[in-house]
């Protein structure tokens, strides 16, 4: 097993204490110029280099990581990969991938196509990492992200002007970027809780797209509400949970059994129904154990809602959240 496993093991089997680093510390995500990079661009390869003195420098597990956004509402891509890798230096080089392999190794904690990022401008909101990094608090951390096809409400984020950034704008594969002191503003977790939306639903038969939501915190010893809404009065709902989201089964297009337009966003391992109200909302009322063990762990959450008129499936699909457990 390599040494970068065997502390992911060892990290997993006997937490660290739950604790996130703002970057720059005291950072207020509310404050600060809007920048366009990486997600406001069609195309753009983007790293930022995090010094390991503001994450502690302190050994960890990386589950979540989060940026503040200057708009309220949804950022489309077509695809985003995001990578996180430990860097020897102070400053970065001008080729990425020299960047991610200064020790490295580079390792992909998001991989997603037809992502949409539900924004809530001014906060910090999640990016929705697929696999936990293990962060040796030796090195300094590099972050990249590769978006393409990004569009939809503006996708510009709070930044800072301390952090390098490297970045190339019309990204088409090109080796090299351009560097300065602008790196957006960002949140790393590393056991603390935390809740995110993306992704979209179907229509119904009411001419109302139903609505996935979270209610609550995702705190181990606590209770987090599903809450699924506009949906048709008195009807019935399967909250659906799972673990997984990854390529290259999701996200799955449900088209081919009857429920075009609508899509399943992550594997299902549990279901549970609950009826709709009168109003169209159905909630479900998840108790979270307080089992140390669950720290950094992510589930999916999202809903299917029984609805005879809306296609030939007699049903449509929520967007989805995503849940990381932690302190």
């Amino acid at each position: 097993m390599s040494t970068r496993l065997s502390f992911l093991a060892l990290a997993l089997a006997a937490p660290l204490a739950a604790q996130s680093f703002v970057v720059p510390a005291g950072t207020d995500p509310a404050v600060g110029t809007c920048n366009a990079y990486p997600f406001g661009t069609s195309d753009m390869r983007y790293q930022a280099l995090i010094p390991a003195a503001d994450l502690g420098n302190a050994p960890g597990v990386i589950a979540g990581f989060s940026l503040s956004p200057c708009s309220s509402g949804v950022r489309m891509m077509q695809s985003i990969t995001v990578k996180l890798a430990e860097y020897s230096g102070t400053t970065m080089t001008t080729t990425f991938d020299t960047n991610l392999n200064s020790p490295g190794p580079a390792v992909t904690v998001l991989d997603q196509l037809d992502y949409e990022w539900r924004m809530v401008a001014n906060t910090w909101n999640d990016i929705g990492l697929q696999v936990p990094f293990p962060y040796s608090g030796a090195n300094a951390l590099v972050v990249e992200i590769l978006v393409r096809g990004s569009s939809g409400v503006s996708g510009s984020t709070h930044r800072e002007g301390t952090h390098q950034r490297m970045y190339a704008g019309s990204y088409s594969g090109q080796t090299t970027g351009s560097s300065s002191t602008a790196a957006f503003k960002m949140r790393v977790l590393m056991g603390d809780a935390s809740t995110q939306t993306f992704g979209s639903g179907c229509q119904g038969s009411n001419g109302l797209v139903p609505e996935f939501s979270l209610s609550g915190t995702a705190q181990l010893g606590t209770n987090l509400d599903f809450v699924c809404s506009d949906t048709l009065a008195s009807t019935g709902v399967l909250f659906l949970i799972g673990t997984n989201n990854q390529q290259p089964v999701f996200p799955f297009d449900l088209t081919g059994v009857g429920a075009p337009g609508c899509r399943l966003y992550h594997a299902i391992g549990a279901q549970v129904f609950a009826p709709a109200d009168s109003l169209g909302t159905a909630r479900l009322t998840l108790p979270l154990p307080a089992d140390p063990n669950l720290v950094y762990i992510a589930v999916y959450a999202s809903a299917l809602v029984f609805d005879g008129g809306a296609n030939a499936a007699g049903a449509v699909t929520t967007n989805y959240g995503r849940i990381l457990l932690g302190n």
